[in-house]
């Protein structure tokens, strides 16, 4: 189609005409007008290295809304009075930086911000594109640097301080993420977005009452969207407030019922509760939904391994590994199996690799504690049982050890 303003040839899926700036037709806007994207639009993030909201979506929402302001910005800055070819040649690249990072081509469209960086040092969508694209491969340092850049470049654009907050999020730099969440909303910004980030760094910091304040506000502004409940079902978990969080499941599920998230948080419910076969069930349906749901291969083997089901434990734990090897918890599984099984070696490099993986993971110590006591190592035992209570003084199992062992004071 042909812009109205300026004559030039402008694509159909596009708002804001990429040459003069004219809004193309009506863009759709959130409770205090900010831009907003169709569900969807972009691709989900990596898996997440932790598990307070498994939707994918505390990550994922952060680049919802990147791209649409990035022609605009960089339009401000073509008019800047600098090299007008250079200007141009920056533009070029950073439209096909848009177009790769819409298909999911991310190495590309860090490629083209490269180049138009080259031309343009000041192109603020440049290093919004390349900072959310490095957030989506995971190198979240690198994305940083970028986001900082463009928030220096143009200190009034508030999805940068959202996109920077995800990232400080993802660098376990959460009072940066809630200062960077502050801002958003002194700004105007009041969308769910906002809230569910704040409830996902309130959840890691096991403030859950804020947690499910955030939340709460979140399905008050979209109570139609299923994976709010599972996010504010999890909190509710960790309040204990088991019937709460199945009620907000039950909701999510009502709501789609193809949500691997809503199956796998009842597993999560019923495995708080020791209720197994109720675990089990979900986290199956889970798996079916979904044949490379991390968490569903990840979290079965606590199930089979609290079951005697210790050769299926094992394969899970397997497939949970060949499908992020990052994450501590299915090695501390399968060492657990392993040790059940009698093969404390192999037992004690499982737990290794976890500890490895999460130094501050209790019950990889106590598994580890296990193994050495089989091995003999009683010493090492003593110490891991020790470390286990000291991270999490409720793991009763180390506590029997180490009255077995006959420790003073225990």
């Amino acid at each position: 189609m042909l812009c109205s303003k300026c004559g030039k040839t402008v694509a159909e899926d596009q708002d804001f005409c990429a040459n003069c700036g004219n809004q193309l037709r009506q863009v759709e806007t959130g409770p205090v007008g900010q831009q907003q994207q169709p569900a969807g639009m972009f691709p989900g993030p990596p898996p997440q290295r932790r598990k307070p909201f498994p939707t994918g979506k505390i990550a994922a929402v952060a680049i919802l809304a990147v791209i649409f302001s990035c022609v605009l910005v960089n339009l401000i800055f073509f008019l800047s009075g600098r090299n007008p070819a250079d200007i141009e040649a920056a533009r070029e690249y950073l439209d096909a930086a848009e177009r790769h990072f819409h298909k999911g081509e991310y190495g590309e469209a860090i490629a083209d911000c490269n180049e138009a960086i080259e031309k343009d040092k000041k192109i603020v969508g440049a290093y919004k594109i390349r900072g959310a694209a490095r957030y989506v491969l995971g190198q979240y340092e690198d994305a940083l640097g970028d986001l900082n850049k463009a928030i220096e470049l143009d200190p009034e654009d508030g999805e940068l301080y959202y996109l920077r907050g995800a990232i400080h999020y993802e660098l376990d730099q959460y009072e940066d993420a809630l200062a960077d969440c502050d801002k958003v909303q002194e700004m105007g910004y009041q969308d769910i977005e906002i809230y569910s980030l704040r409830g996902a760094i309130y959840f890691v910091l096991e403030n859950f009452e804020e947690a499910l304040a955030a939340c709460g506000k979140a399905i008050e502004l979209r109570p139609d969207v299923a994976s709010l409940y599972v996010d504010r079902a999890l909190v509710f978990v960790g309040l204990k407030r088991h019937d709460e969080a199945l009620a907000d499941l039950n909701e999510a599920v009502e709501l789609d019922p193809d949500l691997v998230s809503a199956y796998s948080g009842m597993a999560d419910v019923y495995i708080d509760l020791e209720q197994y076969d109720e675990a089990l069930m979900n986290l199956e349906r889970a798996i079916e939904l979904d044949p490379d749901h991390f968490w569903g291969y990840s979290d079965r083997p606590y199930v089979y391994n609290n079951t005697g089901n210790y050769e299926a434990a094992v394969a899970d734990a397997n497939k949970a590994i060949e499908l992020d090897p990052e994450i501590a918890n299915p090695y501390s599984h399968r060492g657990y199996a392993y040790i059940q099984m009698g093969r404390y070696q192999e037992a004690l490099e499982d737990m290794n690799k976890s500890i490895e993986l999460e130094p501050e993971y209790a019950r990889a110590y106590k598994n580890r504690g296990i193994a050495y006591y089989f091995l003999g190592k009683n010493e090492s035992a003593v110490a891991d049982f020790q470390k286990a209570l000291e991270l999490d003084p409720e793991i009763e199992e180390a506590v029997d050890y180490l009255r077995m062992m006959g420790v003073p004071g225990y």
